[in-house]
């Protein structure tokens, strides 16, 4: 555990001073992401100034889905597995040999290299502080802990498929056409999940399980906890994770370490 912990507190240190070498390029990112906050505020805004809700759902509800999306990707980058991101290049180019023959478990090793990256947690505050300014807050100790634990939940899931989808890698010299896909498929989850029903409802609830990164941990605020979508949430965590690394295990032995 000790030396994990030193691992990752070097790769904070690491990329956290790349940061500052390229800081027109952090703030330039910075500023990106706050903009699209803006506008997504802007977009719910006028749809339920109008409306008043939609499917059930009201403005503090769509300002809690964007504010655990951001949240979501704070815990992904600063804590899990940002280097999985780049493993089709790690490939390619020969790099991930250095991931794989230093006494750590690689995988760790590969996921934590690229914590500490500079992405939504300006939002991520600015967004909370908006909402108690706004809204009162009477949620219980045990709706917040069970909604942090859908979240991390969210980002288990979340890891796992892209571990799958990044390992194949290991067999194709292209695989981040559907590592993008799979990405941009997560802005879906900004949106209230009850607007969808039918196949496109079971899809994104259990195929490509999107509403477990945002709508499900938003639901226990809003509704209390909900048994079901708990275990489910556990059970395609362990399910996923077996699945994710076996299909790594299996690439590490194609992997012959030179670069192509």
């Amino acid at each position: 555990m000790n030396k994990a912990l030193k691992i990752y507190f070097h790769y904070h240190r690491l990329n956290l001073s790349k940061s500052t070498v390229y800081r027109l390029s952090t703030w330039l990112q910075f500023f990106n992401l706050f903009i699209w906050v803006i506008v997504d505020l802007i977009f719910f805004k006028s749809i339920f100034s109008s409306a008043g809700n939609f499917a059930g759902w009201t403005f503090q509800d769509s300002i809690l889905l964007i504010f655990t999306l951001s949240l979501f990707w704070d815990i992904f980058w600063r804590v899990t597995s940002g280097g999985i991101v780049r493993l089709q290049d790690r490939i390619l180019d020969g790099s991930l040999n250095s991931y794989l023959i230093k006494p750590l478990n690689p995988l760790f090793n590969l996921a934590v290299s690229e914590i500490g990256i500079l992405s939504s947690s300006i939002n991520t505050p600015i967004l909370l502080f908006y909402y108690l300014l706004n809204y009162p807050v009477n949620y219980s100790l045990l709706q917040i802990f069970t909604y942090l634990i859908m979240v991390l939940t969210g980002v288990g899931i979340f890891t796992w498929l892209l571990l799958i989808i990044m390992s194949l890698a290991f067999w194709a010299s292209e695989v981040n056409y559907l590592s993008n896909l799979y990405w941009e498929l997560q802005n879906i989850s900004r949106y209230p999940k009850d607007i969808f029903d039918g196949l496109l409802a079971n899809l994104f609830m259990f195929i490509i399980p999107i509403f477990f990164i945002v709508n499900l941990p938003v639901d226990v605020l809003r509704h209390g906890f909900n048994f079901k979508f708990f275990i489910n949430g556990l059970a395609l965590n362990l399910i996923l994770m077996t699945i994710g690394l076996t299909v790594w295990k299996k690439g590490l032995k194609v992997y012959d370490g030179s670069s192509i």
